[in-house]
């Protein structure tokens, strides 16, 4: 049976004066595409508050106002229901954010990879095409808890040898399919990925349940509780707004939804979500070998690394320096520069540039 939310939820906050009122010219417009991670259903309990009511709160709470919300969620499906089913809740805004969810476990070896490639990038499409400047996001999912049968200890066509290998898969997997998006868009906003999954493993949500540093944050094995959600909103916060979520579960706006979570834990939660979510100033990644460059054109140069690199920021000229721009001296080919050594990057995020 399928428990459907694609009726809209309107979350926006309505200014009302004595005679009339009037729909707030919202700042933020975010719709969330997903299914129960994303609407809070679970197999024990009903969940009253979804993800984007929490992250709603949280929003107002921090003074993101005035706001629309909305969620278009479908228990049990995926993208390619939403690039089939969704497409009016996508034309029905100009919105500025979507979060895109997949089935838990499709970008995974249990599911089908290259449905979740191909399906997220057609749902991409059609949100941008109803408006070019949206910012996508991707909505990674968490990990089963260890007790699930999914967890099996052996990594089988239909089992995970352990939590960190299906973790590791859709990080790897929601993380693919942002470069791919990002390389055949380069034009638009890039795809950012807001790692919910990630702060589930740093709360301690992955560990077996006897690990001294184990936190439940399952209903199910499967689908979140309270603190799971909660999390799920504080990352998504965390990503969309860039500011810390930490200090707001204690505001009215919060403290409204009754969820079953002590002062304490939502502290550590919000802790975990910004610290796993917030941008980092310092990249203490090597920097790949530069192989070759090839001179593409009368004042381009297309460096050539040794391994794959994240596309995004390849064109952003923040993201390398040219220490000597030296002497462009060509061989008799005139395909290679010579002085391969004049040029040195910051970040390996470089896949072309253009000298001056």
């Amino acid at each position: 049976m399928l428990h459907m939310h694609t009726n809209i939820k309107h979350l926006c906050l309505l200014l009302i004066t004595a005679a009339t009122s009037t729909i707030c010219q919202a700042q933020y417009k975010v719709l969330f595409i997903g299914n129960s991670y994303t609407f809070g259903r679970n197999s024990t309990e009903d969940i009253e508050e979804s993800v984007p009511d929490i992250f709603m709160a949280l929003a107002t709470a921090g003074g993101h106002s005035p706001i629309q919300v909305e969620m278009a969620a479908v228990s049990g499906q995926d993208f390619r229901y939403h690039f089939e089913n969704s497409q009016s809740n996508i034309s029905q805004e100009q919105w500025t954010h979507v979060i895109l969810q997949n089935r838990s476990t499709q970008p995974t070896h249990v599911g089908d990879i290259s449905e979740h490639m191909e399906c997220g990038e057609k749902l991409y499409g059609s949100v941008i095409a109803n408006n070019p400047d949206t910012q996508v996001m991707l909505y990674q999912t968490w990990a089963r808890q260890a007790s699930n049968s999914l967890i099996s200890g052996t990594s089988t066509s239909t089992t995970f040898a352990s939590t960190d290998e299906m973790l590791d898969e859709l990080v790897t997997n929601y993380r693919a399919l942002a470069e791919q998006i990002n390389l055949n868009n380069p034009q638009k906003l890039p795809v950012n990925i807001n790692p919910v999954g990630e702060a589930f493993k740093a709360a301690g949500a992955n560990l077996p349940s006897s690990d001294s540093g184990y936190i439940d944050l399952f209903s199910d094995g499967s689908h979140a509780n309270d603190l799971g959600y909660y999390l799920s909103a504080c990352v998504h916060y965390s990503c969309i707004f860039q500011s810390s979520p930490e200090g707001l579960f204690e505001t009215p706006s919060v403290t409204a939804l009754e969820l079953s979570i002590t002062s304490e834990q939502a502290a550590f939660l919000e802790h975990i979500a910004w610290e796993t979510a917030s941008p980092t100033t310092e990249d203490d990644t090597d920097a790949p070998e530069l192989n070759y460059v090839v001179l593409t054109n009368s004042n381009t140069l297309e460096l050539l690394f040794n391994e794959a690199l994240a596309i995004t920021p390849a064109l952003l000229p923040t993201n390398y320096t040219l220490v000597n721009r030296g002497q462009r001296t060509l061989s008799n080919q005139s395909s290679y520069p010579v002085a391969v050594e004049a040029f040195d990057y910051i970040s390996p995020q470089i896949s072309s540039a253009t000298m001056p």
